[in-house]
């Protein structure tokens, strides 16, 4: 406000605040008065849809309230990303994310000059993580990390490893990699169940996995699961090592694959806190924990914002690292 202002224009503007704040506190009493929409940047049938539909189902019977799933695939997650940073800030618009939410900005640089995606969403919860696998064809004449780090030495440029270029299991496969000098080749394949069958059939010699895909071939013996690339063995598979305690790629940093919702910036404090109380509320109900947990191998968390937005933080920087030391992009 400008200096001198009259007292009556002070007093009139902060009556009019008084009254802004009490209809909105009245709105957010009954929030969501109308369906939340789910965003998904990805198409139908997928983990995140899965994930994201139950959770809408559950979260409906407990409350009462509605919720849709809509989906926006494109561009990794940039074509999601930007319409959901587009949307209003009012708490009717959740938005699906899991660690390519972090590595769309760090390999693509037009969507990161339009977006910063530390300002343009608040966090809500990070509703469930589990680690990747690192799985080999069983045929490999390798049983530990040490013996693959061998053999892809002993035969340069021969290995090659399942996936997509600009994803994830791509950046993860390049920090595994350039520490320890290894040429493998990146082979693209058209999802997570097409690498996996491509690495059992030997057309792929390995690839990170998750757990959930991934323990059906492991079980038939088609695949052979060297590590978990997670900060601790996971309790389905606890003969399993992780990648630091096999000391065999001492530079790689323990990663996880989470399960997150963020909202447009701005969005109202307590429609964040009845988000993040609700879906926590729903990942832990046992009908979740039978198709999250024993199914899919996830843990569910429902974590508070700032634990949230800290796991963001740190996974931007690191992915960005990555792509900056390989000089990863695809635009």
């Amino acid at each position: 406000m400008a200096q001198g202002a009259p007292r009556r224009g002070l007093l009139g503007g902060v009556a009019g605040a008084l009254l802004l704040g009490s209809s909105a506190g009245a709105q957010m009493r009954d929030f969501p008065s109308r369906p939340v929409r789910f965003i998904i940047p990805s198409p139908p049938g997928g983990s995140p849809d899965i994930l994201t539909r139950l959770l809408a189902d559950r979260m409906a019977r407990s409350t009462g309230k509605q919720f849709v799933v809509d989906y926006r695939p494109g561009g990794g997650t940039a074509v999601a990303s930007l319409f959901v940073a587009r949307q209003p800030a009012d708490g009717y618009t959740l938005y699906y994310t899991g660690p390519s939410f972090t590595v769309t900005p760090a390999v693509n640089r037009q969507f990161a000059g339009v977006i910063d995606i530390r300002t343009a969403f608040d966090p809500v919860t990070l509703a469930a993580a589990a680690p990747f696998l690192l799985v080999v064809n069983p045929r490999l004449p390798v049983r530990t990390v040490a013996e693959l780090v061998a053999w892809v030495k002993a035969n340069p440029g021969v290995a090659n490893y399942a996936a997509n270029p600009g994803t994830t299991p791509h950046l993860l496969m390049e920090q595994f990699c350039q520490p320890l000098g290894l040429d493998m080749v990146g082979v693209a394949f058209g999802g997570e169940a097409e690498g996996l069958q491509a690495v059992a059939t030997g057309r792929a010699h390995l690839m990170l996995a998750i757990i959930g895909p991934a323990r059906p071939f492991y079980d038939q013996g088609a695949v052979r699961v060297l590590a978990t690339i997670g900060s601790r063995r996971h309790p389905a598979l606890p003969e399993v090592p992780t990648i630091p305690e096999t000391g065999a790629a001492p530079a790689f940093e323990p990663a996880d694959i989470w399960l997150g919702y963020v909202a447009p910036a701005g969005t109202p404090p307590e429609a964040i806190h009845w988000l993040q109380r609700e879906i926590a509320n729903a990942v832990r109900h046992p009908e979740l924990h039978e198709v999250l947990v024993e199914r899919q191998g996830f843990e569910a968390i429902g974590s508070d914002p700032d634990s949230f937005r800290q796991v963001i933080l740190h996974d931007l920087d690191r992915y960005s690292r990555i792509a900056q030391a390989s000089k990863l992009q695809i635009n």
